[in-house]
């Protein structure tokens, strides 16, 4: 069987800098107003730790007195800027850093989360703009999108039917959350692009699970709105009920998804060499090691670099880890993303050093 994995991994991140300062300077009342909601806050929790959410009450509940939930800041898309144009400017560095020209890519998987358009994804819009003659599909499962995407691409390239698959991933909620949406502070804009082609043998993905979380349906809900330029968009907002949903069903879906990739991969979790978790909210990275027992040292948390960025966030933990060569030859990876209204996904890697594109430029703006 084909060695199958990561080739190169690049990131983008968009210009704009967005403080906590912008909301308590612009949004004074929503603030305020945030701490006085009592039981239909977002994220609440009971007096005692009880039941399914316990674990992930006790971890959480430092946090909120913070009306940020321990955001510290998060970057948002400035003029000129698009989830697309992030995607493509992500591919450029990703193919260059794998040294492949663009006529070699035989696969597009565009994770866009939103999509630019209502409608179809935004892979065929990335084919025009940097002239692929490969098709160019999409893929969506919310947070959990580049894990899947990861998957199916492993999966074309092993069976034969491409050699090197393209997957870019984007993220897009300031355009969907306005800052007048308590979902705004916690959420930010992101993008990359990894390359899946055959590895060094032994290497590469060696197996994964991916379970849906249908119980999380009535968190989230997606609304088609007329933004203020008259345009149809997408916009998104929780259900008050729903940080109690996902508080419940958060331990499970990781219990479940971490072992059966292990079984999957015939490798015991205790000798995985580093986790790759992705990190929605300030406390997710310590609640996924304490279910687990593992050392916190063993993983990375950028959420405090960018806070939620969807998709994105497997993949920007994935690249800080291997920038500061937290990654060794030979080390085995494990992947895990949690998708609410989608799926919650994992899989296992034994690592083989990729190239990586460049650190991300510093912001040129600051709200």
């Amino acid at each position: 069987m084909k060695s199958v994995g990561m080739r190169a991994l690049a990131v983008k991140y968009p210009s704009v800098s967005r403080t906590n300062e912008f909301w308590l300077k612009n949004y004074p009342e929503l603030i305020a107003n945030i701490e006085n909601k009592g039981d239909q806050k977002i994220w609440n929790a009971p007096d005692e730790d009880t039941g399914p959410s316990a674990l992930f009450d006790s971890i959480m509940r430092p946090y909120l007195n913070d009306p940020f939930r321990g955001t510290k800041g998060r970057r948002i898309l400035g003029p000129g800027e698009s989830a697309l144009s992030m995607e493509v400017d992500a591919i450029k560095m990703a193919l260059e850093a794998a040294q492949l020209d663009k006529s070699e890519i035989d696969m597009l998987i565009s994770v866009s989360f939103l999509p630019m358009t209502p409608g179809c994804g935004d892979g065929v819009y990335i084919t025009h703009e940097l002239d692929l003659d490969c098709p160019g599909i999409n893929m969506e499962s919310a947070c959990s999108g580049s894990v899947v995407a990861f998957q199916h691409a492993c999966a074309l390239v092993r069976s034969g039917q491409c050699k090197n698959v393209m997957v870019s991933v984007s993220c897009n909620y300031s355009v969907h959350m306005p800052p007048s949406l308590t979902m705004s502070l916690i959420s930010g804009d992101g993008a990359a692009a990894f390359i899946v082609s055959e590895v060094e043998e032994g290497c590469g993905y060696l197996g994964g699970k991916t379970i849906n979380t249908r119980e999380t349906v009535p968190a989230l809900h997606f609304l088609l709105v007329i933004n203020e330029d008259g345009e149809p968009q997408v916009s998104s907002e929780m259900n008050p009920v729903g940080g109690k949903i996902i508080r419940e069903t958060n331990q499970k879906y990781l219990m479940e998804c971490t072992k059966k990739a292990c079984e999957s991969a015939q490798v015991d979790l205790h000798d995985i060499d580093f986790f790759i978790f992705n990190t929605p909210i300030a406390w997710y990275s310590k609640f996924c090691t304490t279910a687990l027992e593992i050392d916190p040292q063993k993983t990375i948390d950028t959420f405090e670099l960018y806070a939620n960025t969807g998709p994105a966030l497997m993949t920007g933990n994935l690249y800080h880890a291997l920038l500061e060569k937290r990654i060794n030859k030979d080390n085995l990876v494990l992947l895990y993303s949690i998708g609410s209204v989608a799926t919650a996904s994992s899989a296992i890697m034994r690592w083989s050093p990729i190239p990586i594109g460049p650190p991300p430029e510093p912001t040129t703006s600051t709200q």
